[in-house]
């Protein structure tokens, strides 16, 4: 099995990896079979369909520009109602004996690619009968999902997320709701639970960003303010949890709202009803005992929230303006 991003294909056990420098590639013992797993973004397109077009265009450029091939195209379709958007293109040469079929997913302008490649295709259907189980277990993995419970009430089914990959402490969390309200300002609520305890917190991004010109640049940063807001005790239980993750005691909590700065990073975060969105939050941006920094993802269409450390700087105030330290 192998993951790229959130997507994930089967491969024969026996499908190896024959070059170090080309870790996408994976090729069968015999050499006549081949595979390249692939994952990016295209985040300068706004829509997914879109997206899907410039990718089968990319694809259809390739096969037409392999010179001595000549391919006829045996399918090409994009799905129609499916989220994710999901592409096949299946082109054969057979004076060559060349076969290439991918299957690529797109989902809020990140593209899943599976490209599989029969340099010794002598019969079309001996190849299409191999690669479809293939091409079939090639999925795209929300970071969340729903469960039933016993009483048919929907229940969130993933416990809280948490990483230490590079010494970087990183929490991924669950969107329970989100509003957009009519002052265009949108709250965000998040809740998860670890070993039976719930924690959560909320959101608030107001209504207002400045848009200002990266220097040298025809680029901008889009900037705003907003609101961490406690919901009790599920934001006190994540504040400890978070503090112990950074090594401290338990601290003494007495928030209700912290006020945040927000500049989104590649990205406008007006339109994050529609796309995923990166951004950098600044606490305490005008005190410089307290200031902290720390990155905040929201993918609405995933109902996740990642939240994410810039720097172990950052930690001590960062945990004090949690607790309601001003």
């Amino acid at each position: 099995m192998i993951t790229k991003g959130q997507s994930q294909i089967n491969l024969p056990d026996d499908w190896k990896q024959t070059d170090e420098k080309n870790p996408d590639y994976f090729v069968s013992p015999d050499g006549t079979k081949g595979i390249y797993v692939s994952s990016h973004e295209k985040y300068d397109v706004d829509d997914d369909r879109k997206v899907v077009e410039f990718v089968r265009k990319i694809e259809k450029t390739k096969t037409k520009s392999m010179k001595g091939y000549k391919f006829r195209t045996y399918s090409d379709s994009v799905s129609s109602t499916e989220d994710p958007i999901v592409g096949n293109l299946d082109e054969y040469d057979s004076n060559k004996n060349y076969r290439i079929v991918t299957k690529f997913i797109v989902k809020q302008q990140k593209i899943f690619r599976a490209a599989l490649h029969d340099y010794d295709c002598t019969e079309y259907e001996d190849s299409k009968s191999a690669f479809d189980s293939i091409l079939d277990s090639f999925i795209y993995l929300p970071k969340y999902s729903w469960k039933p419970t016993d009483g048919g009430r929907p229940e969130f089914g993933n416990d809280l997320i948490i990483s230490k990959e590079e010494g970087f402490v990183d929490v991924n969390l669950h969107i329970v709701s989100y509003t957009a309200n009519r002052d265009v300002s949108f709250l965000i609520k998040v809740s998860n639970n670890i070993e039976g305890r719930a924690v959560g917190f909320k959101i608030l991004l107001d209504k207002k960003w400045t848009s200002k010109k990266i220097e040298n640049s025809k680029s901008s940063l889009f900037w705003g303010t907003g609101k961490f807001i406690s919901t009790g005790q599920p934001t006190e239980t994540f504040v400890e949890v978070l503090s112990g993750l950074y090594g401290f005691q338990n601290p003494e909590f007495s928030m209700n709202e912290v006020n945040i700065v927000v500049v989104g990073l590649a990205n406008d975060p007006r339109k994050l009803a529609t796309r995923d969105t990166k951004m950098k939050v600044f606490f305490n941006s005008d005190n410089q005992e307290l200031y902290s920094e720390v990155f905040i993802n929201v993918n609405l269409s995933e109902k996740s929230l990642e939240f994410h450390e810039k720097d172990e700087e950052y930690r001590q105030p960062l945990i004090r303006s949690l607790c309601g330290e001003r």
